[in-house]
């Protein structure tokens, strides 16, 4: 039996289906994390680093947040670069548009195989709610919802360098933002192609961006909502992934929610929250909270501990212990 599935899990696979084998994933019509009717747009200002920022956890949390990152010198070095790739996130398309595909389906395999090509881990397509859009930028400048489709693209932390991690050492921030610049100069590669056949897109990152990439993950069949509460859970990566996004005018195909049980699993496991070394994460039932039902964490308490921690830069002690963190049969 063993011999017979490793014969088929190195049958050579269509570029567009990339190394992880989402498609032996139970799919359905809805995310599992129920998402009623009356989610709010959020403004970017209420992100809690962003609050930070501004002062409003008080005078040592916003000193602290201009540096919390830069204590290792790697972070500061991803940072650098990082920032030189931001302002080609956005950018405008040629005038005329190239004839694509009338399948919606082999363009968005033609997506999918680009990212892969790009060294993106896992893809994902879906349509963007309006309630996906931040409503105002930092200055308090509306945003508008100007695309229909987004490209939703992981990319690994690296089980190895978590697997010899406290989870809030001095190489959580850097694994952190090795990922997340792995993810923008993919999605950033993606937009300056999409442009270049003469369609509208922007590349949001953990740079810039005006899009929450939480709803899209789910809707685009990535992983679903744990105990962490804002942290999404990949079966093959568990939550040791970070994100970027493409939006887009073009028309796509696109995938549909997944379900692996993890909410079952959630509901008894409780390991983050034990782990938790700031005790943000929550023991009790999920609630709704801004429009999801989720089990709510304690993110200011997060936020803080991440920003202040002495003996470290950041912390993701919770995706370290996470039973999906590690690999295996289905990590193959």
């Amino acid at each position: 039996m063993l011999a017979a599935l490793r014969k088929l899990l190195r049958r050579p696979r269509p570029a567009h289906l990339g190394k992880y084998r989402m498609e032996w994933l139970t799919r359905v019509p809805q995310p599992t994390t129920r998402i009623t009717d009356n989610v709010p747009r959020m403004p970017k200002r209420a992100d809690f680093f962003i609050r930070s920022g501004y002062g409003d956890l008080g005078e040592r949390q916003k000193k602290e947040v201009r540096r919390f990152t830069r204590k290792m010198p790697l972070n500061n070095a991803f940072g650098q670069v990082m920032g030189a790739i931001t302002p080609l996130q956005r950018g405008s398309a040629r005038e005329e548009p190239v004839e694509m595909p009338a399948d919606l389906q082999e363009r968005s395999n033609h997506l999918k195989s680009l990212c892969y090509f790009l060294d993106a881990d896992i893809v994902g397509i879906c349509r963007v709610p309006e309630y996906a859009w931040y409503s105002h930028d930092r200055g308090g400048t509306p945003i508008p919802a100007r695309h229909q489709y987004a490209i939703v693209i992981l990319v690994d932390q690296g089980y190895e360098t978590m697997a010899g991690s406290s989870g809030d050492d001095w190489i959580s921030a850097s694994q952190s933002y090795r990922a997340y610049l792995r993810g923008a100069e993919v999605a950033t590669v993606v937009t300056s192609y999409l442009h270049e056949l003469g369609y509208e897109a922007q590349a949001h990152t953990n740079s810039d961006s005006d899009v929450l990439h939480l709803p899209l993950l789910l809707l685009a069949g990535l992983g679903e909502l744990g105990r962490m509460g804002e942290v999404v859970i990949n079966p093959f990566l568990g939550p040791r992934f970070k994100t970027s996004v493409v939006t887009t005018n073009l028309e796509l195909a696109v995938d549909q929610p997944i379900d692996f049980n993890l909410q079952k699993f959630c509901e008894s496991c409780r390991k983050c929250a034990r782990e938790c070394p700031c005790g943000a994460i929550s023991y009790e039932d999920k609630v709704i909270f801004n429009g999801y039902e989720i089990w709510k964490p304690d993110v200011e308490a997060c936020a803080r501990y991440r920003v202040q921690n002495p003996a470290g830069s950041g912390c993701g002690r919770c995706m370290k212990v996470c039973p999906f963190n590690k690999p295996g049969l289905l990590h193959q």
